[in-house]
């Protein structure tokens, strides 16, 4: 009777599309951070046919996904974890996904070289320095380079220190912090514009935020590294663990398990609009007029997409303040395979993002066998200009993509991207195949793995995670976590925190 009431309700939305069903809860986007609250929705004893998930695209999993590169699993949304990120590890067991060591021996860089101590004096005198690119490992560096690159470190670590948690805004002197950039901080702070430290910190804030360091105010920066404990934890051991079968396989079982508990899933279904109030509930509008009443709603989508949906009444106070504030990253991650591994010795790079057009590098290949690929990434202002919204095709971002990892691991010699080889003439081709995730070019993310707020507002809106419910709404992503926002365990903390106070509610 349960199904056959579900699927009744389900011909009444597409048939006449004006029809409303009902529902306890529904819960709208079916990234890890929606999937997790249903998951604590039905493990909090709700009804299953209770909840319903919507979600626009026609997949579940949001901000990750897994492509098969002939056959290998390989991530192009979200890839990483470590072994601090307690929840999306229990996840991973609950759901039968391995986890192996993700290899960070040898770091390489591309910065331009301060010039060592001979550097440093040339511009003490004002003489100047010219600096030229360099690419060798971190240790590589000229002495001074590399401890002008260690203090730094220790600098901003120290001050992350003294932020309150989750009350950045009360932190000695913030006011002046968040109306600053990194980068504006890093110039005060004496790190000229063209120095190795300067290059190494802007590359860090890149590959957390998704955004360049001029964009994310020095606040919301130390606020992150306070978050997760040193600004080595989010170089190093944020990305020190991957999944065999990938981290989309993880949303796609999660949304199988909870399919055969019960909880309806409907996708290429975008909701519009959504009218609310504490006393009546809410009533949810599909893009193709279909309606939906449920006397809770959680908003699993990032901030930037709740900011599109038309709210009656809108929010309002701090949580309208912080919405309107957020702006979403950009990342594109081109995974190339080569025939051979020509950057052996080395299994991760990063550049000045004033050099490169991509910033980071890994070697994702997998633990046994013969295959050598690589993720290249591309980020903020870089991330727009090579993507398919701004008219790049996936042959130009690849080959981008190889000319950035050949100069970051070192010139492997002759590497040819396979379409560009015409006749039979040329030496053997190089690069095997490669699959991608350009993240601004889809629907309803159009970014990357996560927003951030605007210079300023965090003082400004005394609001830093978006997750205060108002009237019967939610909110639940990785852009509210506590803990590792931006990362899954973020997502899966969030939605685990809307279900509860759903559940409190209901």
């Amino acid at each position: 009777g349960r199904g056959r009431r579900r699927r009744g309700a389900a011909r009444a939305m597409g048939a006449g599309g004006a029809a409303r069903e009902e529902r306890a809860v529904a819960v709208v986007g079916a990234g890890l951070a929606g999937l997790a609250c249903a998951a604590g929705l039905v493990a909090g004893g709700a009804d299953p046919a209770g909840v319903l998930v919507l979600e626009a695209l026609g997949r579940a999993g949001g901000r990750t996904l897994t492509a098969s590169l002939d056959g290998e699993a390989v991530d192009v949304g979200a890839c990483w974890v470590c072994p601090r990120q307690k929840r999306v590890h229990r996840l991973l067991k609950e759901h039968g996904l391995d986890v192996i060591e993700q290899q960070t021996a040898g770091v390489r860089v591309g910065v331009r070289s301060a010039g060592g101590l001979l550097g440093w004096l040339s511009r003490a005198l004002g003489r100047g320095w010219t600096p030229p690119a360099t690419f060798t490992t971190l240790y590589g560096l000229p002495l001074w380079d590399l401890l002008q690159y260690v203090l730094l470190t220790r600098r901003i670590n120290r001050l992350a220190a003294a932020i309150p948690a989750g009350r950045p805004w009360d932190a000695k002197g913030a006011q002046g912090l968040d109306s600053k950039s990194v980068s504006s901080w890093l110039e005060e702070e004496g790190a000229p514009h063209n120095s190795t430290a300067r290059g190494l910190m802007a590359s860090t804030v890149q590959s957390v935020f998704c955004a360049d360091a001029d964009a994310v105010s020095m606040l919301l920066f130390l606020t992150t590294v306070q978050e997760e404990g040193g600004v080595e934890v989010l170089l190093e051991e944020a990305q020190s663990q991957r999944v065999v079968q990938g981290n989309g396989t993880l949303s796609a079982r999660l949304a199988a398990s909870l399919q055969e508990r019960g909880v309806e899933i409907r996708l290429g279904v975008q909701v519009v609009g959504c009218a609310h109030s504490a006393e009546g509930g809410a009533v949810l509008t599909t893009r193709d007029g279909a309606k939906v009443s449920a006397r809770r709603v959680v908003l699993a989508m990032p901030p930037p997409a709740i900011a599109e949906l038309a709210l009656e009444p809108p929010l309002g106070g701090p949580l309208a303040a912080e919405q309107a504030a957020q702006r979403m990253g950009k990342v594109i991650k081109v995974v190339v395979e080569f025939t051979e591994c020509w950057w052996r010795g080395a299994h991760c790079a990063m550049a000045d993002p004033e050099l490169l057009e991509a910033t980071l590098a890994f070697d994702v290949s997998p633990p046994r066998g013969h295959r050598h690929i690589l993720a290249v990434f591309f980020f903020g202002a870089k991330a727009e200009k090579w993507s398919a919204a701004a008219g790049k095709s996936d042959a130009e971002r690849r080959e981008e993509a190889v000319r950035c990892a050949r100069l970051l691991f070192g010139d492997p010699g002759n590497v040819y991207v396979c379409m560009y080889r015409v006749g039979g003439a040329q030496p053997p081709c190089e690069v095997v195949g490669s699959v991608e995730g350009d993240w601004p070019a889809v629907p309803g993310i159009r970014g990357g793995y996560q927003s951030f707020p605007r210079l300023g507002s965090t003082v400004a809106s005394q609001a830093y995670s978006c997750s205060a419910p108002t009237s019967c709404l939610h909110f639940a992503s990785t852009e509210n976590a506590t803990h590792w926002r931006g990362y899954m365990d973020g997502a899966v903390q969030s939605g685990e925190r809307a279900a509860a106070e759903v559940l409190q509610a209901l």
